[in-house]
Protein backbone atom coordinates (compact mmCIF):
# COMPACT_ATOMS: atom_id res chain seq x y z
CA UNK A 1 0.00 0.00 0.00
CA UNK A 2 1.58 3.28 -1.09
CA UNK A 3 0.86 6.74 0.29
CA UNK A 4 1.76 10.04 -1.28
CA UNK A 5 3.93 12.13 1.04
CA UNK A 6 5.00 15.44 -0.40
CA UNK A 7 5.41 14.24 -3.96
CA UNK A 8 7.23 10.98 -3.19
CA UNK A 9 5.54 7.62 -3.04
CA UNK A 10 6.68 4.76 -0.80
CA UNK A 11 5.47 1.72 1.05
CA UNK A 12 4.04 2.56 4.49
CA UNK A 13 5.62 -0.52 6.06
CA UNK A 14 9.16 0.51 5.16
CA UNK A 15 9.28 4.29 5.45
CA UNK A 16 11.94 5.97 7.54
CA UNK A 17 11.81 8.87 9.95
CA UNK A 18 11.65 12.26 8.22
CA UNK A 19 12.27 15.87 9.18
CA UNK A 20 9.87 18.62 8.11
CA UNK A 21 7.71 16.74 5.63
CA UNK A 22 4.99 19.34 6.01
CA UNK A 23 6.17 22.48 4.24
CA UNK A 24 2.95 24.47 4.34
CA UNK A 25 2.87 27.96 5.90
CA UNK A 26 -0.18 26.77 7.86
CA UNK A 27 1.96 24.17 9.63
CA UNK A 28 4.56 26.74 10.60
CA UNK A 29 1.84 29.14 11.77
CA UNK A 30 0.39 26.38 13.97
CA UNK A 31 3.85 25.65 15.38
CA UNK A 32 4.51 29.34 16.10
CA UNK A 33 1.19 29.68 17.93
CA UNK A 34 1.91 26.56 19.99
CA UNK A 35 5.41 27.79 20.90
CA UNK A 36 3.84 31.00 22.23
CA UNK A 37 1.31 28.87 24.15
CA UNK A 38 4.18 26.79 25.58
CA UNK A 39 5.90 29.97 26.78
CA UNK A 40 2.68 31.06 28.50
CA UNK A 41 2.28 27.64 30.12
CA UNK A 42 5.86 27.71 31.40
CA UNK A 43 5.39 31.26 32.68
CA UNK A 44 2.27 30.11 34.54
CA UNK A 45 4.56 28.26 36.97
CA UNK A 46 5.03 31.62 38.68
CA UNK A 47 1.34 31.56 39.68
CA UNK A 48 1.63 28.29 41.61
CA UNK A 49 0.96 28.68 45.32
CA UNK A 50 2.62 25.91 47.36
CA UNK A 51 0.19 26.51 50.22
CA UNK A 52 -2.97 26.45 48.09
CA UNK A 53 -5.57 24.20 49.76
CA UNK A 54 -6.77 21.61 47.24
CA UNK A 55 -9.78 20.81 49.41
CA UNK A 56 -11.37 24.17 48.59
CA UNK A 57 -11.48 23.82 44.81
CA UNK A 58 -14.81 25.09 43.49
CA UNK A 59 -16.82 22.77 41.21
CA UNK A 60 -16.12 24.97 38.17
CA UNK A 61 -12.36 24.58 38.73
CA UNK A 62 -12.79 20.80 39.03
CA UNK A 63 -14.74 20.81 35.74
CA UNK A 64 -11.90 22.76 34.14
CA UNK A 65 -9.35 20.25 35.41
CA UNK A 66 -11.41 17.33 34.08
CA UNK A 67 -11.94 18.81 30.61
CA UNK A 68 -8.35 20.02 30.40
CA UNK A 69 -7.12 16.54 31.35
CA UNK A 70 -9.41 14.93 28.76
CA UNK A 71 -8.06 17.36 26.15
CA UNK A 72 -4.57 16.27 27.22
CA UNK A 73 -5.54 12.67 26.58
CA UNK A 74 -6.66 13.57 23.07
CA UNK A 75 -3.37 15.39 22.54
CA UNK A 76 -1.54 12.20 23.59
CA UNK A 77 -3.49 10.31 20.90
CA UNK A 78 -2.42 12.95 18.37
CA UNK A 79 1.17 12.47 19.58
CA UNK A 80 0.83 8.72 18.94
CA UNK A 81 -0.31 9.57 15.40
CA UNK A 82 2.85 11.64 14.97
CA UNK A 83 4.94 8.64 16.08
CA UNK A 84 3.22 6.42 13.51
CA UNK A 85 3.71 9.16 10.91
CA UNK A 86 7.44 9.19 11.72
CA UNK A 87 7.74 12.95 11.31
CA UNK A 88 10.45 14.15 13.72
CA UNK A 89 9.73 17.90 13.72
CA UNK A 90 5.97 17.43 14.12
CA UNK A 91 6.60 14.96 16.96
CA UNK A 92 8.94 17.42 18.68
CA UNK A 93 6.36 20.22 18.54
CA UNK A 94 3.59 17.86 19.72
CA UNK A 95 5.71 16.71 22.68
CA UNK A 96 6.48 20.33 23.61
CA UNK A 97 2.75 21.06 23.39
CA UNK A 98 2.10 18.14 25.78
CA UNK A 99 4.70 19.53 28.18
CA UNK A 100 2.98 22.92 28.22
CA UNK A 101 -0.37 21.21 28.65
CA UNK A 102 0.85 19.30 31.72
CA UNK A 103 2.44 22.39 33.26
CA UNK A 104 -0.73 24.42 32.83
CA UNK A 105 -2.84 21.61 34.26
CA UNK A 106 -0.65 21.64 37.38
CA UNK A 107 -1.05 25.43 37.49
CA UNK A 108 -4.83 25.11 37.29
CA UNK A 109 -4.76 22.73 40.25
CA UNK A 110 -2.26 24.57 42.43
CA UNK A 111 -2.81 28.29 41.91
CA UNK A 112 -5.22 30.82 43.39
CA UNK A 113 -6.24 32.64 40.20
CA UNK A 114 -4.81 31.15 36.99
CA UNK A 115 -7.44 32.86 34.83
CA UNK A 116 -5.19 34.89 32.53
CA UNK A 117 -2.96 31.92 31.79
CA UNK A 118 -5.88 29.58 31.11
CA UNK A 119 -7.65 32.09 28.89
CA UNK A 120 -4.64 32.97 26.73
CA UNK A 121 -3.31 29.40 26.55
CA UNK A 122 -6.62 27.80 25.57
CA UNK A 123 -7.36 30.56 23.07
CA UNK A 124 -3.98 30.00 21.40
CA UNK A 125 -4.43 26.23 21.41
CA UNK A 126 -7.91 26.49 19.89
CA UNK A 127 -6.44 28.75 17.21
CA UNK A 128 -3.51 26.39 16.56
CA UNK A 129 -5.70 23.29 16.50
CA UNK A 130 -8.14 24.99 14.11
CA UNK A 131 -5.23 25.70 11.77
CA UNK A 132 -4.17 22.04 12.10
CA UNK A 133 -7.72 20.92 11.32
CA UNK A 134 -7.78 23.11 8.20
CA UNK A 135 -4.41 21.78 7.12
CA UNK A 136 -5.49 18.19 7.75
CA UNK A 137 -8.69 18.59 5.76
CA UNK A 138 -7.21 20.61 2.88
CA UNK A 139 -4.01 18.64 2.24
CA UNK A 140 -4.44 15.86 -0.30
CA UNK A 141 -2.73 12.56 0.45
CA UNK A 142 -2.22 13.32 4.14
CA UNK A 143 -2.52 10.06 6.04
CA UNK A 144 -0.32 7.99 8.28
CA UNK A 145 -0.45 4.29 9.09
CA UNK A 146 -3.22 3.40 11.57
CA UNK A 147 -4.54 7.00 11.57
CA UNK A 148 -6.50 7.84 8.47
CA UNK A 149 -7.24 11.44 7.57
CA UNK A 150 -10.75 11.40 9.08
CA UNK A 151 -9.40 9.94 12.37
CA UNK A 152 -6.81 12.70 12.59
CA UNK A 153 -9.47 15.33 11.84
CA UNK A 154 -11.78 13.80 14.45
CA UNK A 155 -9.05 13.84 17.13
CA UNK A 156 -8.19 17.47 16.36
CA UNK A 157 -11.91 18.39 16.39
CA UNK A 158 -12.37 16.74 19.80
CA UNK A 159 -9.31 18.62 21.12
CA UNK A 160 -10.79 21.90 19.85
CA UNK A 161 -14.13 21.21 21.55
CA UNK A 162 -12.46 20.23 24.86
CA UNK A 163 -10.33 23.38 24.89
CA UNK A 164 -13.37 25.50 24.00
CA UNK A 165 -15.23 24.04 26.99
CA UNK A 166 -12.28 24.96 29.25
CA UNK A 167 -12.27 28.45 27.73
CA UNK A 168 -16.03 28.90 28.26
CA UNK A 169 -15.79 27.69 31.86
CA UNK A 170 -12.96 30.18 32.41
CA UNK A 171 -14.98 33.07 31.02
CA UNK A 172 -17.92 32.14 33.27
CA UNK A 173 -15.60 31.79 36.27
CA UNK A 174 -14.00 35.16 35.53
CA UNK A 175 -17.42 36.85 35.39
CA UNK A 176 -18.91 35.17 38.46
CA UNK A 177 -16.22 34.07 40.90
CA UNK A 178 -13.44 36.65 40.79
CA UNK A 179 -13.60 39.99 42.51
CA UNK A 180 -13.44 43.03 40.27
Amino acid sequence: MADNYGGGSYETQSHNWRVDRYKSPLVWLERLIKVIALAIALYSISAINKNFPLIQLPPSRIAQIVFFSLAGGVEVAICVAKVFDREILALFFQLSHLLGHMVLNITIILSDKPSAYIFVYTFLIVLGETIRLLYTLLTPGLACPFFKKWVQALLVGIAIVMHLVVLIIQVVRSLTEYDA
